[in-house]
């Protein structure tokens, strides 16, 4: 970690780091973007599912490894070992909930395809492999090269969008997984994070990180059932279309990714940030924008199918920036290991959001919208409260 920051170190860490979070959001977002073009609505759920899949595990993985990470560091006299262990324990464990959601999938769902199960499970992996590298490149100072990654997977990936004319669901999958793939395999063989298994120097760790991982299960509720139970109410195009939607109001996970990365360090050498007003004067002044033009914003995005979700859109946009306040408390909770809050925040949560499922007569995609906006309010008032000073 960095104890003395000077201009310097904080205007690389900055600067890359909106880089490749900037980088990583556009990649999911013309992803799913160039998904309604090539795929109709039914295999573009499929794809929409997989990165559900990803977002889930990605909360399971940083709640175990990644949650407390940025106090524990500071104590360890080798960082880089400290974190090759953490980055092969975590794709390990990543393996494993694949194979249990493989094993899981292939007996609920006996109607899909075992090829577009295989590609979806290999490009959720591909997905947490590639997000885990890049966690510990920015905690070892090395944004750089986290961007590199990520702008590698951009360009190859859109270069292909614009230049092939058409493709299979199938062969989608085997385009998305080929350019996350490579350029993190090409880091990993320069060894600039290496492969290191093993417990050393990680006593205690998993003690603080338990509270992470075990919030990790109410805040999924929270965060993703709704969405995936709309499908299973309201059809499989329901599901394309907030997932799609929410890639684009989830633009602000530029910032949101340096509340995992960049921010933490900065908060830990002493600086002051004081985010929580920017953050909602401009999704006031945004809502306003988009409560005017959505209609043509979703046109020229994405085409005559997404007309008319104006209102869906909106309230995406205002749950977005109820995200972004909660993660920034989580930082500041994280920091001083007031760790146990979270996992209250997010159960809380996640109580409201059942009760809702059980009591409300949910028919649309805005009712499940608005349940969501209700748990991550309650989420936001518990963290807030313990928040520290």
């Amino acid at each position: 970690m960095i104890k003395n920051l000077n201009t310097k170190v904080v205007k690389k860490l900055l600067s890359f780091g909106l880089l490749d979070q900037a980088t990583l959001s556009l990649t999911t977002f013309l992803t799913l973007a160039f998904g309604v073009k090539f795929l109709d609505l039914e295999d573009h759920s499929i794809v929409a599912g997989a990165y559900l899949s990803f977002f889930s595990l990605s909360m399971l993985s940083s709640g175990l490894f990644y949650s407390v990470i940025n106090t524990s560091i500071k104590h360890t006299e080798k960082p880089i070992d400290f974190l090759s262990q953490i980055f092969t324990n975590s794709i390990i464990f990543s393996a494993i909930c694949i194979l249990i959601l493989i094993i899981v999938f292939s007996n609920l769902l006996a109607f899909l395809d075992v090829n577009l199960l295989f590609y979806s499970a290999i490009f959720v992996y591909s997905n947490l492999i590639h997000d885990s590298l890049r966690r510990c490149l920015h905690l070892l100072h090395k944004s750089p090269i986290a961007f590199v990654i990520s702008f590698s997977t951009l360009t190859s990936r859109l270069a292909a969008f614009i230049f092939i004319d058409d493709l299979s669901l199938v062969s989608f999958f085997f385009l998305l997984i080929l350019t996350e793939l490579i350029p993190v395999v090409v880091i990993i063989l320069f060894g600039f994070v290496p492969l290191r298994f093993g417990f050393a120097g990680l006593s205690g760790y998993f003690y603080n990180s338990k509270w992470g991982f075990f919030a990790a299960f109410p805040m999924f509720i929270t965060v993703h059932s709704p969405i995936m139970l709309a499908s299973s109410i309201i059809g499989s195009t329901s599901l394309s279309v907030l997932v799609t939607l929410r890639s684009l109001t989830n633009v602000t996970n530029v910032f949101v990714g340096l509340l995992d990365t960049t921010i933490p360090i900065l908060l830990s050498a002493g600086l002051k940030l004081n985010l929580e007003r920017l953050v909602i004067l401009f999704y006031l002044v945004t809502s306003i924008i988009i409560s005017q033009y959505g209609d043509v914003i979703l046109g020229f995005l994405y085409g005559s199918k997404f007309e008319g979700y104006t209102l869906e859109f909106l309230l995406l946009w205002l749950l977005s920036g109820l995200n972004i306040l909660i993660r920034l408390r989580l930082v500041k909770l994280r920091l001083d290991l007031v760790t146990s809050v979270e996992m209250m925040g997010f159960s809380i949560g996640a109580l409201i959001l059942t009760f809702s499922y059980v009591l409300l007569p949910l028919g649309s995609m805005v009712d499940f919208i608005l349940v969501m906006l209700l748990s991550y309010f309650s989420v936001f008032i518990v963290l807030h409260w313990r928040s520290p000073t």
